[in-house]
This record gives structure tokens, C-alpha cells and sequence, in this order.
């Protein structure tokens, strides 16, 4: 890396840290770029190069929290159901958000509604991330071990499993569950998902828990709505 290089990187991961702190300090309307520029001690017109709109500081902010470790999570998807595919990239996002649960609300409130270049680069992470499940429920319509209906459309299994990530992670965010309880919610919804894409009822043995995990089949644990319920009443917020 030239020198020239190495001082923009240096000046997008001050505008980045600064950015993080006041968002979670001040809130996404309490903060103003022309702050972030004084704390990242650049002119207000260096920063319009990097980040034009407040936006897109956001979307400068999300790709350096999530982009790494959901690079690292792709490198790393286990065997499994998809439940458990679905559930090891859903787990990295809450996981990057738990950091910092402030900046996490100012990020999963302001995303969906960025506009221009800031919501294509934000659509890509996503993107990905969908064509990689959606690949995922394709394989399974063809496999031997509890296979999938030919005629599930699998981006529509991915984009649903993402609705259910977004719904449990709101449910989090916003006070409501806490972190455990909405991952619970989430798996369990995950589960109800793939149960209705498989081309033949689900053995009363199916279990929502990964191979790897210690949990009993449900005969004996409860899954499915029970265990959801029973972490909504047990993890709720006060």
C-alpha cells in the first residue's frame, strides 16, 4: 500500500470510529456529518468524498461491522439443516450487533430506508447472503435426507428466512426480548419454515437444534411454538 493509500485508509477509519461513537451517543438524528468531519479532524468537504450523506456514513458504518465477520461466516457454513445454515450467518449478525446495542439500533433503523449508492452497497451484503441460502434450499430439493418440494422457490425460502431474522432482531433492538429469546423465536421460526418446505411431514423426532447441539429431540424438549413461548415469558424484558 502506497502512502497515499494508507493515509485514506487511515482517514475512512477515523470518519468510521467517529461516526460509531457519536451515532451511539447522540442518536442518527442527534449527529450531524459536520460533527463526525470536526471529530475525525477532516474538513467537512473531505468527508462529503468519502461518505456524501449522512446515509451513507451509516452504510460506512455497517460494512465495517458486519462485512468481515460475514466474509468469515461464509468461510465457515456448517453441515447441517438449513435451520442451521440460516441460523450460523443469523448468529454472527447478533453477535456484530451486540457490541455495541445503541449504534446496532441506529443502523437496523436507518438501512432499510437508505437511497442511491448507500442502499446498493448495503443490498449487496444482503444479496449475497440471500444467494448463498437460496443455494442452499436448492440443494436440498434434490437431496435424499429429508428433501425439499420441487416447488419451493428457494430465493423465496431465503427472503422469508430473512424476514424472521429481521423481525427477531427488532424484537431485540427494541427492548422487547432479550438477545437469547429473540435467537429462540428465530430458530423456531426457522424451523416452522423448513418443516413447510419439505416434501414429506417431519418425523416426531425433528428437533430445531443443530447436529452438534446437546439438545434432546422433542419428544422429550420442548420445540416449535412451546419453546418459543416459553422464552418469550422466561427472557422477556422487565
Amino acid at each position: 500500500m502506497g502512502r497515499r493509500e494508507e493515509k485514506q485508509s487511515q482517514t475512512r477509519a477515523r470518519i468510521i470510529a467517529e461516526a460509531r461513537a457519536l451515532f451511539s451517543r447522540d442518536g442518527y438524528d442527534g449527529t450531524t456529518t459536520r460533527a463526525i468531519a470536526v471529530r475525525a479532524r477532516i474538513a467537512h468537504g473531505t468527508l462529503f468524498r468519502y461518505a456524501p450523506t449522512k446515509e451513507d456514513v451509516v452504510q460506512l458504518v455497517f460494512e465495517d461491522s458486519i462485512g468481515a465477520a460475514f466474509a468469515d461466516a461464509r468461510h465457515r457454513v456448517p453441515d447441517g439443516s438449513f435451520v442451521d445454515v440460516a441460523m450460523h450467518f443469523y448468529r454472527v449478525f447478533f453477535a456484530v450487533y451486540g457490541v455495541d446495542a445503541a449504534l446496532a439500533r441506529v443502523v437496523a433503523q436507518e438501512l432499510p430506508f437508505l437511497r442511491g449508492p448507500a442502499r446498493d452497497k448495503q443490498f449487496a451484503i444482503t444479496f449475497v447472503l440471500l444467494q448463498d441460502l437460496a443455494q442452499d434450499a436448492q440443494r436440498r430439493q434434490t437431496s435424499r435426507e429429508s428433501p425439499w418440494r420441487e416447488d419451493v422457490v428457494p430465493m423465496l425460502a431465503a427472503t422469508s428466512s430473512f424476514s424472521l431474522y429481521y423481525g427477531a432482531l427488532v424484537g431485540w433492538l427494541s427492548g422487547e426480548l432479550t438477545a437469547d429469546a429473540a435467537l429462540v423465536v428465530l430458530q423456531e421460526g426457522l424451523v416452522l419454515l423448513e418443516r413447510g418446505c419439505q416434501a414429506a411431514p417431519p418425523s416426531s423426532s425433528f428437533s430445531s437444534s443443530s447436529s452438534s447441539s446437546s439438545s434432546s429431540s422433542s419428544s422429550s424438549t420442548p420445540t416449535g411454538f412451546e419453546s418459543a413461548r416459553q422464552a418469550l415469558e422466561t427472557h422477556h424484558e422487565p
